[in-house]
């Protein structure tokens, strides 16, 4: 598999498949809702703990190094924070009901179904506009629930 190494080694216990690499901690979430997307197995994925991004829990996003390459042939990341802030509450993953993982799931490979279907380009100019125009991330943001 060639999806990029995570940078950090708190993926100890990666399930691995074909085009597929996650931690197993999310194993229940992602084996309930993978198979509902048919069109990201075409694509490598690779989900891993990150602490070091801003904003949400989740973020999906092409691997920058596959964003010059023909639609079919990018790999996706999503990056997981391994605990969730809520003000003064901490819960750490295995805390986090299924339900709510695979909701969070379904939303960021959402994003990814979006995704596939833009250019380097496309994915550039969202990029933007996504960080600069609060209606167009709210935008984005509602999209990827549908």
């Amino acid at each position: 598999m060639s999806c990029q190494s995570a940078p950090h080694s708190t993926q100890e216990g990666m399930v691995l498949t074909d085009s597929l690499q996650y931690p197993k901690a999310l194993k229940r979430a992602v084996a309930k809702v993978y198979p509902a997307y048919p069109k990201l197995h075409k694509h490598e994925l690779l989900i891993w703990f990150d602490e070091n991004f801003d904003g949400s829990f989740m973020q999906a996003q092409p691997q920058i190094s596959t964003l010059w390459r023909s639609k079919k042939n990018r790999s996706y990341i999503i990056k997981v924070r391994p605990l969730f802030v809520a003000g003064a509450d901490t819960l750490f993953i295995h805390q986090i009901p299924d339900t709510v993982l695979q909701g969070w799931i379904a939303h960021e490979m959402g994003h990814l179904m979006d995704y596939r279907q833009r250019s380097g380009l496309e994915m550039i100019w969202l990029g933007i506009k996504y960080s600069i125009f609060e209606e167009y991330t709210a935008a984005v943001e509602k999209a990827a629930d549908l």
